[in-house]
C-alpha cells in the first residue's frame, strides 16, 4: 500500500498483496525532489501537474519609455464616485452584563431564565425597576396641577398609564377595576402611594399630566437610545397613524360634524371617522419614535409631515442622513427643499411626472433626484425599501396595545394618548437593552407578564 502525499491533498494506491493480509504501508511525499523520483521509478510516470497559462500582455505601440512598460502597475487606478458609496448599514450592540443593570433589583432566579430562556420575556414590574422615572420626583407641578392631583404622585399615575397601554386596556374604568381586584397587578408597579383612584378621578388625572411633561420624559429616553447605540440618525422615517377620537358624529346640512371641535373626519379608504393623526418620526435602527406629533385628521399628510419636521428640527434633534417618506406626504417639492435644507438627502416618494429628473426604479417606483448626489441616485430604490421594516411598528399599537381609539377627547388628551405609545415602546426598547436581551427591543409582548407573589396567595389577610 502506497500512501501518496501530494500538493493540498492525499491518496491511497493499493496492491495485489494487500488483499491477501500482506500489507507494507510505504510513504511517498510529493512535495520533495527524493519522493518525486520514488514515484517515477515505482508507476513509471511522471507526477501530474497543472501548469499554470500567463497571458501575454500586447505591446501597445505608443510605449516608447520604461515606464510605459510597466503602465498596469505604474498607472494609478482610477475610483469612480459610485465606488466610494456604502448603503446604510446597522451595527452590533454590545450585550450587557447580568451585574451592569439587574443585579439588586432582579432575582437570581429572574436574571438566569432572561439570560438562558429565549421563551422568558420578563415581567411587568421589571419595566419599573429597571428604568428610571426620577424625572417625576424632581418635577415642579403648576397651581392647578397640585389641586387635582392632591394627595396622589404624578409618578404613580403615569406608572398606571404605562401599564394600561402595555396590557392593551381601552377603557378607564375597566383598567380601575382590574387594579382594585387584582393585588399581583398592583403591587408591579412600585406605587408610592397604594389607593387607586376612583374611575371617574383616573381621567382627569390623565390629562392633568400634561403633553409637555410627558414629551419632556421622553426626551430623556431618546438621549439613553444614543448613549446605548439603539438610534444611529443613518435613516428616519416618516410615517402617518389614524386613531379615533371618543366623539359621535352626526351629520348636519350635508356637513358630518362631532361633539369634538378639535378633531377631523378622516374620509380616506378604509379609515373614516372623528379621530386624529398620530405623526411619529422613526429611527430606522431598531423602529423607535424619536420624536412625535398629532394632527387633525382631515390634514394633508403633506401638510402633517410639514408641521411634524419643522417641529423636530426646531427642538434641537440632529438631523438624518437620509429620510424617507410614502408618496403621500413626499410628493411635494416644498418637502423636498425642508429635508435639504436641514442637511439630510431626502429620499421621498414621487409621483408620475414629465419632468426631467424624475427617475423610475424597477419596482414601478417614482422619484425626484433633485438635491440628491449622483452617486446616490442609483441605489434610491434599495434605500427607500428599509422603510417597509419600520412601519411595521404600528402593527403592535393596533393588535397587542389596542390603541385605535382614545378613551376620551380633545387635541391635549391626543396628543398625551400618542406619547404614553411612544413611552412604553422606548421604556420596553431600554428594558431589553439592560437585561441583554436583544431580540426583544423590538417585541410588543415583552414584559408585560403579571408576577405572582406566592406568599400573596398563600396568605392574602396578611398581604392584603
Amino acid at each position: 500500500m502506497f500512501i501518496i502525499i501530494g500538493k493540498g491533498r492525499r491518496w491511497v494506491q493499493m496492491q495485489i498483496d494487500d488483499y491477501f493480509g500482506k500489507i507494507k504501508v510505504k510513504f511517498i511525499d510529493l512535495h520533495n525532489k527524493r519522493g518525486r523520483y520514488q514515484f517515477i521509478q515505482i508507476f513509471v510516470r511522471k507526477v501530474r501537474t497543472v501548469k499554470i497559462r500567463r497571458k501575454k500582455e500586447d505591446i501597445r505601440a505608443g510605449q516608447k519609455r520604461l515606464e510605459d512598460f510597466g503602465w498596469k502597475i505604474m498607472k494609478k487606478k482610477r475610483v469612480s464616485a459610485s465606488s466610494l458609496f456604502k448603503l446604510p448599514y446597522r451595527t452590533k450592540i454590545l450585550v450587557v452584563q447580568p451585574g451592569e443593570f439587574m443585579a439588586g433589583k432582579l432575582t437570581w432566579a429572574e436574571i438566569e431564565a432572561l439570560r438562558n430562556f429565549k421563551s422568558s420575556n420578563g415581567y411587568l414590574k421589571d419595566l419599573f425597576l429597571l428604568n428610571d422615572f426620577r424625572f417625576w420626583n424632581i418635577l415642579e407641578l403648576t397651581h392647578k396641577q397640585e389641586e387635582i392631583f392632591g394627595r396622589f404622585y404624578i409618578g404613580d399615575i403615569v406608572k398606571l398609564e404605562i401599564g394600561r397601554c402595555k396590557l392593551g386596556q381601552v377603557k378607564f374604568n375597566q383598567w380601575v377595576h382590574e387594579l382594585e381586584s387584582n393585588y399581583n397587578l398592583l403591587s408591579a408597579f412600585e406605587l408610592e402611594n397604594e389607593r387607586v383612584p376612583d374611575a371617574r378621578n383616573y381621567g382627569r388625572l390623565v390629562t392633568a399630566i400634561g403633553s409637555v411633561n410627558l414629551r419632556g420624559f421622553h426626551g430623556l429616553l431618546v438621549k439613553q437610545f444614543e448613549r446605548y447605540g439603539l438610534v444611529d440618525y443613518q435613516v428616519g422615517v416618516w410615517d402617518g397613524r389614524f386613531f379615533m377620537s371618543n366623539c359621535g358624529e352626526r351629520k348636519q346640512e350635508k356637513i358630518i360634524r362631532s361633539s369634538d371641535p378639535e378633531c377631523g373626519i378622516c374620509v380616506k379608504g378604509k379609515y373614516k371617522g372623528p379621530g386624529y393623526i398620530e405623526s411619529p418620526i422613526m429611527d430606522w435602527k431598531y423602529s423607535l419614535t424619536v420624536y412625535y406629533d398629532v394632527i387633525e385628521a382631515n390634514r394633508n399628510d403633506k401638510l402633517a409631515f410639514r408641521q411634524t419636521y419643522r417641529g423636530y428640527m426646531a427642538a434641537g434633534n440632529p438631523p438624518f442622513t437620509y429620510f424617507l417618506t410614502d408618496g403621500g406626504a413626499g410628493a411635494s417639492y416644498k418637502n423636498l427643499e425642508m429635508v435639504a435644507s436641514h442637511g439630510s438627502i431626502p429620499i421621498l416618494r414621487w409621483k408620475k411626472s414629465s419632468k426631467p429628473n424624475v427617475i423610475k426604479t424597477g419596482k414601478g417606483i417614482y422619484f425626484c433626484t433633485d438635491f440628491v448626489p449622483a452617486h446616490v441616485v442609483p441605489y434610491m430604490g434599495k434605500i427607500y425599501s428599509l422603510r417597509t421594516s419600520v412601519e411595521r411598528m404600528f402593527s403592535p399599537y393596533k393588535v397587542v396595545y389596542q390603541r385605535t381609539r382614545m378613551p376620551n377627547r380633545g387635541k391635549e388628551n391626543a396628543l398625551i394618548f400618542i406619547s404614553f405609545n411612544a413611552i412604553t415602546q422606548g421604556l420596553t426598547a431600554l428594558m431589553a437593552y439592560k437585561t441583554g436581551r436583544i431580540d426583544l427591543i423590538k417585541s410588543a409582548t415583552a414584559f408585560r407578564d403579571i408576577y405572582v407573589n406566592s406568599d400573596a396567595v398563600l396568605f392574602p389577610n396578611i398581604f392584603s
